[in-house]
């Protein structure tokens, strides 16, 4: 368990339940800082080896009951970002906090740029992705609602990367691993019908739930919460 980012879910959730007045103050904001012995301590900043992209959970979600997950992504300039894909059950709100993030999203094929202080929400059922093809880094905010299990997707996928079981793309080498990210990421390629995709999916997630992989999954992501 990391410290920052256990210390910000755990200490934010226990003022949360008990109707802290700080705690109210404190997770009113974006970047969620937890006070604890007169010490500010910000979300923890977990490193990507393999992508070069950075995460911060600036707010778990067991803070909102599930109800929604918030991250701070960092990506270097050129950084690849996400496929084209799409979501079923979730949507996605990216806000940028400081350089140029590109987006495609919708039936447009045309890239769309935002700067800071630009929004796009991206709703259920609308294919998209982002990517950084500019010459400085980009800082941006994502918020997933319902978080769902997206939290434990992102968790595992760093430290995946962190101990080197991720190839040159970030997914790891194992596609009893891949088709449990997905699964757990409502990830949805299109192009191909989605009981399609679902039924592989499920399948590979049965042999995985009895392989251990799953199991696997889960753990790595622990190991950052």
């Amino acid at each position: 368990m990391t410290f920052g980012t256990g210390l910000v879910c755990g200490v934010s959730l226990l003022w949360a339940e008990n109707d802290n007045p700080l705690a109210a103050a404190v997770t009113a904001k974006t970047h969620v800082i937890v006070q604890h012995r007169n010490v500010m301590i910000p979300p923890e900043t977990i490193a990507n080896p393999v992508t070069g992209d950075s995460l911060k959970v600036l707010r778990c979600s067991r803070l909102t009951a599930h109800e929604s997950v918030l991250f701070e992504f960092g990506l270097p300039a050129g950084a690849a970002g996400s496929p084209m894909h799409f979501h079923t059950r979730i949507r996605e709100r990216f806000e940028v906090l400081d350089g140029q993030l590109t987006l495609i999203a919708g039936a447009s094929r045309q890239p769309r740029v935002l700067g800071p202080g630009e929004a796009l929400l991206v709703e259920p059922g609308t294919r998209h992705r982002f990517w950084n093809p500019h010459d400085r880094p980009v800082t941006f905010l994502c918020e997933v609602s319902p978080s769902r299990d997206f939290e434990t997707f992102m968790l595992a996928l760093y430290q995946l990367a962190r101990e080197g079981l991720a190839g040159p793309s970030g997914m790891p080498r194992n596609i009893l691993m891949v088709a449990v990210l997905i699964d757990l990421a409502d990830f949805h390629v299109p192009g191909v019908p989605v009981f399609a995709q679902r039924w592989l999916r499920r399948m590979l997630v049965s042999v995985a739930r009895w392989s251990g992989a799953e199991n696997s999954i889960h753990e790595l992501a622990g190991k950052l919460r």
